[in-house]
């Protein structure tokens, strides 16, 4: 079984965007993550849910090696389509 398709996922996707502003209740993240809501109406709460499980799948899928900030910056632009600069 696929951890990041359980009820915990759910969650964690759900409270980690909750805690950012997202109005989305469990139930709609959910359906989001099922692709059992419709998604013509991409709204930035579905967006960020839909990145946000994104990145967990990303990070579960390379647990092994060793993720840069290069790398989640050229991650993040593409989920999001903006474009990110490193700056010192």
């Amino acid at each position: 079984m696929d951890p990041l398709n359980t009820l915990d996922n759910i969650d964690a996707v759900h409270y980690s965007t909750k805690i950012e502003g997202n109005k989305l209740s469990r139930d709609q993240v959910s359906k989001v993550l099922e692709k059992s809501i419709s998604l013509k109406s991409l709204n930035h709460d579905i967006q960020e849910v839909l990145n946000y499980s994104k990145a967990r799948r990303f990070i579960f899928d390379n647990k092994s090696s060793k993720i840069e900030l290069d790398l989640i910056l050229k991650k993040q632009e593409e989920w999001s389509g903006l474009t990110f600069y490193l700056t010192v």
